[in-house]
């Protein structure tokens, strides 16, 4: 990575007025998490020792806990930036196993674009990918919600599932999923940043893993989606844009629909790259019963990314039209880059594989139209609410 580029983001970023992202997370940051555990853990008369009340029902993660978290690693000068940079060099990873040459040279950071989809910028000897400062929370809330609908179990040496460890369904009901998901939404939408809604705990430490898990995987693909662009070239050449953004105007990266298509399935391939193993200068999927887990979380994000981009999309269309919020006029529908990215599954084989994956388009799909409903029984209240955090 060229320090070029690295120095043109915190330039930029300093420009606009935000933050510079901290070092990556330290003994500092793990010892004030592990003090926060420890204090839940005498405060809840669990008669066990941390381990076995953090892996316990009784140890699930409340709403105050992850708050103080929150907190900590805010205090600590933290971002998502090494987050990102871990979704980068395993992108990387997968480029070089592929082959593909990259031309120039990449720097993904975060940047509040508004936009669901990463933009990218020209500086110098490549390109400054862009990932929406709100993105993370947003996609980690909404994989928490959809943690609420799904079961998760630990699974033995025969591949099967223990029925003793499995987590059961949360007691939210179909209704309060959908008004958290709403929410969501609009906050998303309104201010930028997801933790502007109402914020619930998690019901048990495993459907935690799941959703950190699933927000990790969509998040790839934005990153591998954009690097596709620059496998495919399609960045060299691409026209200038400019987008407004709340800290000012920004040229951003125009792409063809072709071009979008193709990054789609660029950026699919690398995906599934990332999930298998080398064994023998041969990829290889499940390995084990774990690996298993693994392809289907990671096969995960791509479609649930881009379901969710339909439904913010639809969402923000109800209330007055994409363009007061979000920049999406260069990409496709989310249907048809769907398809694209189960056409490059199928090549690899691993159709029958994707149950969660499945799972995730067949939930957002069943949600969609009770949030629509929501939406359009309230939209002059939120119109009006949108309207005045507009300026209008």
């Amino acid at each position: 990575m060229s320090q070029t580029l690295q120095d043109a983001y915190s330039e930029l970023l300093r420009e606009r007025g935000l933050a510079l992202p901290g070092p990556p997370p330290g003994p500092k940051v793990d010892a004030a998490i592990l003090l926060l555990a420890s204090e839940a853990y005498k405060s809840s008369g669990y008669s066990g020792d941390l381990a076995s009340f953090l892996q316990s029902k009784q140890g699930g993660f409340g709403v105050d806990f992850m708050q103080a978290v929150a907190d900590r690693v805010k205090e600590s000068g933290l971002g998502h930036q090494f987050e990102l940079d871990a979704a980068r060099k395993r992108v990387e990873a997968a480029v070089s196993l592929a082959r593909y040459r990259l031309s120039d040279e990449v720097f993904v950071g975060e940047f509040p674009t508004r936009s669901f989809n990463a933009q990218a910028t020209r500086v110098g000897p490549g390109f400054l990918v862009l990932i929406n400062s709100g993105l993370f929370s947003f996609v980690h809330t909404a994989t928490k919600i959809f943690s609420l609908s799904v079961e998760f179990a630990d699974f033995g040496p025969d591949g099967r599932h223990i029925p003793s460890t499995r987590t059961g369904r949360s007691d939210f009901s179909e209704d309060e999923k959908q008004e958290a998901m709403t929410e969501l939404i609009l906050a998303y939408l309104l201010y930028g940043d997801a933790r502007k809604a109402t914020r619930f705990a998690f019901q048990h430490p495993r459907k935690m893993n799941a959703a950190g898990a699933m927000c990790d995987a969509c998040v790839l693909f934005a990153v591998a989606h954009e690097y596709g662009h620059v496998i495919g070239g399609h960045l060299g050449s691409a026209r200038s844009k400019t987008a407004q953004t709340p800290v000012g105007p920004l040229d951003v990266l125009e792409k063809s629909y072709k071009q979008e298509f193709e990054a789609d399935g660029l950026g699919a391939r690398l995906v599934v790259l990332s999930a298998g193993r080398l064994e023998n200068n041969k990829l290889v999927f499940g390995v084990d019963a774990q690996h298993w887990i693994d392809i289907d979380t990671t096969l995960s994000g791509p479609l649930l990314f881009l379901r969710l981009d339909r439904l913010v999309t639809r969402v923000a269309s109800e209330i007055c039209g994409t363009d007061e919020f979000l920049m999406y006029g260069d990409h496709p529908p989310s249907d048809a880059r769907i398809s694209v990215v189960r056409t490059m599954y199928a090549q690899f084989g691993l159709t029958e594989l994707r149950k969660l994956s499945s799972f995730c388009v067949e939930w957002i799909d069943a949600m969609e139209e009770g949030v629509l409903g929501f939406v359009r029984s309230n939209l002059p209240r939120i119109r009006q609410r949108f309207q005045s955090a507009l300026g209008h």
